[in-house]
């Protein structure tokens, strides 16, 4: 966009079925320990090592975890991890509330089955949607794919539902199309969390076949995506402000709003909330009073 050492206790890790997460668990162990400052787990430092962070064993001794268990966890063995390692893990490895469901689902996931498929858009929500006619509000999906859009948003932001399926998703418009580019101040960072959301999303189901295709799309045809992909970013919720600087209306501020519906299969509705004294509600009204575009969402 543009004008933080638990004491040491014993824990069981408990093997189960084949985890398809297991290289993503794996990863994501590899990179929160290679953070880790040795000062503030408690180790003295030491010329000695040659990569940042904690040794392995030294993981699995604040854990009080085995230290060929935590070792066959990180190099992605496909071993299902109990309830209590993630929280001893993310305990060492200072996580926050993000990074910690994170580690949650990577350490017991689903099937790809149990993804299941696309769920539709509820009556309840859709009315919510007409009844925001004046708050921009778009409805996405867990892969960050544009569901609905209200008028006002579409104007706004872009007309979502006249570009192709493909690219009417979020990170993907984000990534590529240079007007969003335009209208988002600290683009840069938007992009980069918007990214860790769709890797919070996508852990919930890591092997499903659409997250691995679409993942593998973004990583080969834009370096940003792969760069933020392979740090692990993860981000439970958007900023709790945004603002644009629209080619007709100029600057716009909103407190943006961001809501899960229930039983949507991990869609969130996010909606955009003028701020008052910054003439942005007046702007927005402009908008919609030159809107004839009276399709339905």
């Amino acid at each position: 966009m543009r004008t933080r050492r638990p004491a040491v206790t014993s824990i069981q890790g408990a093997e189960g079925p084949v985890s398809h997460g297991g290289s993503e668990l794996g990863d994501f162990l590899r990179t929160r320990r290679a953070r880790v400052d040795v000062a503030r787990v408690g180790l003295p430092p030491t010329a000695r090592r040659r990569v940042p962070g904690l040794r392995r064993e030294e993981v699995a001794a604040l854990a009080g975890l085995n230290a060929d268990y935590y070792a066959r966890l990180e190099q992605g063995r496909q071993v299902r991890a109990s309830n209590e390692v993630p929280e001893a893990l993310a305990r060492v490895f200072d996580l926050d509330a993000a990074e910690r469901s994170y580690l949650r689902q990577l350490s017991s996931p689903r099937s790809p089955a149990a993804s299941g498929g696309a769920c539709g858009i509820s009556p309840a929500v859709r009315g919510l949607l007409d009844e925001l006619g004046a708050v921009p509000s778009i409805l996405i999906g867990p892969h960050t794919e544009v569901l609905a859009a209200n008028r006002i948003a579409r104007l706004v932001f872009a007309d979502f539902h006249a570009m192709p399926a493909r690219e009417r998703n979020v990170v993907r418009w984000l990534l590529f199309d240079q007007d969003a580019r335009a209208l988002h101040d600290d683009w840069p960072g938007i992009i980069e969390e918007m990214i860790g959301m769709l890797r919070l999303q996508l852990g919930r189901h890591p092997a499903d076949p659409r997250s691995r295709r679409m993942v593998a799309e973004l990583s080969a045809e834009s370096p940003l995506f792969c760069r933020v992909w392979t740090d692990h970013r993860v981000e439970a919720t958007a900023r709790s402000t945004k603002r644009l600087f629209h080619p007709t209306a100029g600057e716009l501020n909103f407190h943006v709003g961001q809501l899960a519906v229930m039983g949507g299969g991990g869609q969130h509705l996010f909606t955009f909330v003028p701020r008052a004294g910054t003439g942005t509600a007046e702007a927005i009204a402009a908008l919609n009073a030159g809107l004839h575009d009276t399709r339905e969402v």
